[in-house]
């Protein structure tokens, strides 16, 4: 009977432990709430679509009051960040002045945060792999959110398509960047990074996360492009970044920029004091992609409001 007794306190016990096994999996590995906001902007709204795995994902706009339809600037949050509080990112006021819609996406969240989904593999052989769903869930998670943008043709000109963030979200903006360019040449010109550039197989850079055995490049591979507007690179970083003693991330962001010029493509490079996503001037980031073409920005530089 105590042997008895033994073997069914011991399947209980396997029994509760596969349960609680079970419970943390899905607590770290399915969805958390999404946190999508714009705060108190009038001019400010959630949407939700899905991804390609077909989870609920959301995304905050700001849409500056304009009689014509404004361009789209993407900003990206960095890792275990979100798209809280998009009404009160220095963007926000920056997309009214200039008159483009700022979106604010948000990577899929979990308990810790989001994380921007790359491709397995980067390398010479696959180039940057761009199939929505195939290659990156959140590739398909972009484009239904320029679809649903695209729903209202009379507020939204989703033929003007910007990039930019920050961290990890400034490794999205670079990847997510080309891979638009190269569907859709003609609706992207530029993207911007910010405290994350290239990462190259046997560069010595010191990296959150080494590269794959089959990998060359994070987050994209730099490729040239010889149509009529080109994609310009504004890589933005500062010189202690993360630390003075390990400047990777700063490093990475000069590599970038001597690689994507080395390929005939355009840069223009900007360097502060500082460390890691530390931003000291978001206005320079909207004239850098604008670079005087009229496609982002719809002011005069004499009126601008730096921030």
């Amino acid at each position: 009977k105590i042997v008895q007794l033994m073997r069914v306190s011991s399947c209980c016990f396997s029994s509760w432990l596969m349960k609680l096994f079970a419970l943390v999996v899905s607590a770290l590995c399915c969805d958390a709430d999404q946190k999508c906001s714009v705060g108190t902007r009038s001019n400010g709204h959630v949407i939700e679509v899905k991804d390609s795995t077909g989870a609920s994902r959301c995304a905050a706009v700001i849409t500056p009051v304009r009689s014509e339809p404004v361009p789209i600037l993407f900003w990206f949050h960095g890792a275990h960040g979100n798209a809280a509080g998009c009404g009160e990112h220095p963007l926000a006021d920056i997309a009214d002045q200039h008159g483009f819609a700022l979106v604010c996406g948000e990577a899929l969240q979990t308990i810790f945060g989001g994380q921007w989904n790359f491709p397995a593999v980067i390398n010479n052989k696959t180039g940057n792999p761009c199939e929505p769903g195939k290659d990156s869930y959140d590739l398909a998670y972009l484009d239904n959110v320029i679809q649903q943008l695209a729903a209202e043709p009379r507020k939204y000109n989703t033929s003007l398509l910007f990039f930019s963030g920050c961290s990890q979200g400034s490794a999205f903006s670079f990847y997510s960047g080309n891979c638009m360019k190269q569907r859709s040449p003609e609706r992207v010109s530029a993207f911007a990074t910010h405290s994350t550039g290239l990462h190259v197989r046997g560069d010595g850079l010191r990296w959150p996360k080494a590269l794959c055995d089959q990998c060359d490049y994070f987050s994209a591979m730099p490729q040239a492009y010889g149509d009529n507007l080109g994609l310009k690179a504004c890589i933005f970083d500062n010189t202690e970044d993360p630390s003075a003693k390990n400047p990777s991330f700063y490093l990475s962001s000069k590599q970038l920029a001597r690689r994507w010029t080395a390929l005939g493509n355009r840069a223009e490079e900007h360097y502060g004091p500082g460390g890691h996503c530390q931003i000291h001037n978001y206005s320079q980031i909207v004239s850098c992609l604008d670079d005087s073409t009229g496609r982002l920005s719809r002011v005069s530089s004499n009126n601008l409001i730096m921030v």
